[in-house]
């Protein structure tokens, strides 16, 4: 059985990897130190049950009532989509302005859970981990070429409870971002490498919590 799903699992990421580079989050994300311009956001966040492939719960603006899940440890996916943009907060000399880039995301994920109190509602208490995902990021905006961007991505912990979630995600990019991506000069030459970024994001759930 556990062989069975080891299979679904890596099935699953097969196909994740497949998905075309377009480009996540839940009511609000913000990233941290890119080699770029700081970047702010928010979207949609559906988690579906690899076991029954039945849909859990969405975080943020999608209507959907908490379903029991069938075991408090199992494994599923995650679903994430959103749109970015900056903050005004410059990157070591190189000065970038708030809301003159944008991004959008698709991050699907294999999570995790850990523990699950099998409660629904106010009462509800869960502990995940995405244990393999990628990031698709699309980023445009004013002053440079719109370009593209493909990350692993992992989720060390997230927490749900009663209506919202809490998570922590770590982006690692193998070509990185550099100043000349966004239109900018830096003061010293750089080149495209590897970079890894954190997020921490905040969820609400809509629907029915009895």
């Amino acid at each position: 059985m556990m062989r069975r799903r080891l299979c679904m699992v890596a099935s699953v990421f097969v196909v994740m990897l497949t998905l075309p580079r377009v480009a996540h989050a839940g009511i609000g994300e913000l990233i941290w130190e890119m080699s770029g311009p700081q970047m702010i956001g928010g979207g949609l966040e559906c988690k579906f049950s690899l076991t029954t492939g039945k849909l859990e719960i969405c975080y943020a603006t999608l209507p959907v009532p908490l379903l029991t899940p069938e075991a408090p440890r199992r494994f599923r996916i995650s679903l994430d989509g959103g749109i970015y943009t900056s903050t005004g907060k410059n990157a070591g000399d190189v000065n970038y302005e708030a809301f003159k880039t944008w991004m959008l995301a698709f991050d699907p994920m294999i999570e995790l859970v850990s523990y699950d109190n099998g409660v629904q509602g106010k009462g509800r208490r869960e502990l995940y981990h995405g244990v393999m995902g990628v990031s698709y990021n699309y980023l445009f905006g004013s002053g440079f070429a719109p370009f593209t961007n493909v990350a692993l991505k992992l989720r060390p912990i997230g927490y749900g409870f009663g209506r919202f979630n809490v998570e922590f995600d770590l982006r690692m990019y193998p070509n990185g971002f550099s100043a000349g991506d966004f239109g900018k000069v830096a003061p010293e030459p750089e080149s495209n490498r590897a970079e890894t970024t954190w997020g921490v994001s905040v969820g609400i759930a809509f629907g029915k919590f009895d």
